[in-house]
Formats: structure tokens, sequence, C-alpha cells
């Protein structure tokens, strides 16, 4: 996980990236999380959109880090979706994690690259 900590990768950002898209991270899904749509998509909770304050206070929330959201969130990724598909970077999984890469949505959405 080390290589995804130098990329930017931050629980505040997955956290943001959860609320903000509206879904849940170990949920079920009809399809990967790095296929979310956007608003339309159905693996959304929800079709209306959080305001940026409301994302904010549900991530401190959770987190209750008592970090500066917006400083972290400066260097995240931007998460993958159908309109954000950068060239994929692929890593042999652990043999154990092997059959599970594709279903383990958490896994799928930590496989990002720039």
């Amino acid at each position: 996980l080390k290589w995804l900590q130098q990329e930017g990768v931050t629980g505040v950002g997955l956290c943001w990236t959860f609320f903000m898209q509206r879904v849940q991270p170990l949920k079920a899904r009809a399809h990967p999380l790095f296929q979310y749509a956007g608003p339309t998509d159905p693996t959304r909770e929800s079709k209306a959109d959080l305001p940026w304050s409301e994302v904010k206070a549900w991530v401190v929330s959770v987190l209750k880090t008592g970090i500066n959201i917006e400083e972290t969130l400066n260097n995240h990724p931007s998460p993958r979706s159908l309109a954000h598909n950068p060239q994929n970077i692929y890593f042999l999984p652990f043999p154990s994690f092997s059959s599970a890469i594709n279903a383990d949505p958490l896994l799928t959405l930590i496989l990002i690259s720039h």
C-alpha cells in the first residue's frame, strides 16, 4: 500500500469519494466502482448530490482525526469513473487475493493510475 500513499491516496480521500459519489464501498454492486457513471449510476444510494460542506461534515464525523480536510484532498488523485479512466497500472496481487481482486470494490477502487 506504500505506492498508493506515494500517489497521494489517503483515507480521507477514499471516504470523500464514497460520500461524494453516494455509494457504499463494501456493498455488492452491478459493476465495479471504477465504472461509476455519475448521478444516474445504479450503484448510487441517492440521486441527490450532497453539498461540499455536508460531505466534509460526514468525513470529519466518521474519521474523527482533526486533520485539515482541504489540505489532505489537495494531493489526492481523482477517483476512477467512466468519465475519468486513465490507463491501467497492473500490480500482481498476492496469491490469496487473485480471485478476490475483481470481487472486492475497495481493491478495485484503489487500483488507480495517473
